[in-house]
């Protein structure tokens, strides 16, 4: 992005110089000029590697807790399911006292 800028800029200043001639007073305003717009696109691209990092890290972030919570889901799921297999053989084993019971009554 800066690069394509930068030969944007390089561009537009060959043409312009193509254009008209310039005293020494312009041409001197033009180089401070293109050395600020150099140290502000310079600038600007540590930056946004800066937010990229920052962005990368926030959606580690999000995937992290994202995880975090599909395995806490995970563990309810088996705890669910383990105290429903429990309940069952409970019923189970009730179901099969009674029957012996019965059986010995008869």
């Amino acid at each position: 992005v800066a690069l394509a800028r930068k030969e944007r800029m390089v561009k537009l200043e060959e043409e312009r110089k193509n254009k008209k001639h310039l005293t020494a007073e312009e041409l001197e305003d033009e180089e401070n000029m293109n050395a600020t717009l150099e140290k502000a696109a310079n600038l600007e691209s540590e930056q946004i590697d800066q937010i990229k990092t920052m962005r990368r890290m926030m959606v580690y972030a999000q995937c992290a807790k994202i995880r975090e919570q599909q395995i806490k889901e995970k563990e309810k799921i088996k705890q669910r399911q383990k105290n429903f297999e429990e309940r069952q053989d409970l019923i189970m084993e009730v179901d099969r006292l009674k029957s012996l019971k019965k059986a010995e009554a008869e």
